[in-house]
């Protein structure tokens, strides 16, 4: 194997771990979700279920969580695109590779 495309396939093979890592923090938290918000909803005050929402959504609980729950979305969609990147790279790496292989080829023979 070419040692451009071996060394950007262990880019991809690191960047797939990070990407796997990022997206299992955000899945985690977009799982915990609903089940917070129906937690502080049972908690929350109010006269009836709009006001009840409401205070769901300004408590301290549900900002902390939201923020968290944004830098989760925010470093998988990082990740996600330096995979797509680093992919791209390796497509052109090998494109690159096939193309001079065979007009090398084509002036040997």
């Amino acid at each position: 194997m070419d040692s451009q495309l071996r060394e950007r396939l262990l880019k991809l093979e690191a960047q797939i771990t990070k990407l796997r890592d990022a997206e299992a923090s955000y899945l985690t938290l977009e799982a915990h979700k609903k089940v917070l918000a129906a937690q502080l909803f049972l908690k929350a005050s109010g006269k009836n279920v709009s006001e009840r929402e409401a205070n769901v959504y300004a408590s301290k609980d549900w900002i902390v969580f939201s923020a968290g729950h944004v830098q989760a979305e925010t470093e998988y969609n990082e990740q996600r695109r330096r995979y797509e990147l680093l992919l791209k790279a390796y497509d052109a790496a090998h494109l690159t590779l096939k193309t001079e292989s065979a007009a090398i080829q084509r002036q040997v023979v």
